[in-house]
């Protein structure tokens, strides 16, 4: 039996997850806690010379009774304190029967456009930062 009947959030995950695997993400879980769908995706990254892994998970939760999709982009890093950094959080409410935000806008192109800039962004911080260890300098990043 098909247990992920939430068809509006599974076609939002289907739609970022291509994605999420290019920059290295796996489907770590899911479930549904009463009116609550949620997905977590998640990467470790394991940067060279003696920094820790980073463990980043973007979960994605569909509040069903609210009409509200949400995405939270969280780092840990791995073997340290279990508490996580939260780095990037959004929330779309949209109207009832559709795909369009309450503001007018597509949320599929929301959900996929925010992800996509906080992935990179990610990204982009973890290179510079690994560009600095290997010169030399240390520096921390402001979330």
């Amino acid at each position: 039996m098909e247990r992920r009947y939430d068809t509006l959030f599974r076609n939002l995950v289907d739609q970022v997850a291509q994605k999420l695997r290019e920059r290295d993400f796996s489907l770590d879980r899911r479930g549904t806690f009463g009116y609550c769908h949620w997905v977590e995706f998640a990467r470790v990254l394991h940067p060279p010379r003696g920094l820790p892994p980073r463990e980043q998970n973007l979960a994605l939760y569909h509040l069903i009774q609210h009409l509200r999709v949400e995405a939270r982009l969280q780092r840990r890093e791995a073997g340290n304190d279990p508490s996580s950094l939260l780095l990037a959080m959004r929330l779309w409410e949209y109207q009832p029967g559709t795909l369009v935000t309450v503001e007018g806008s597509e949320l599929s192109e929301a959900l996929r456009d925010w992800v996509n800039a906080v992935v990179e962004t990610l990204d982009d911080d973890a290179q510079a930062l690994l560009s600095e260890h290997e010169s030399g300098r240390v520096r921390f990043l402001e979330c």
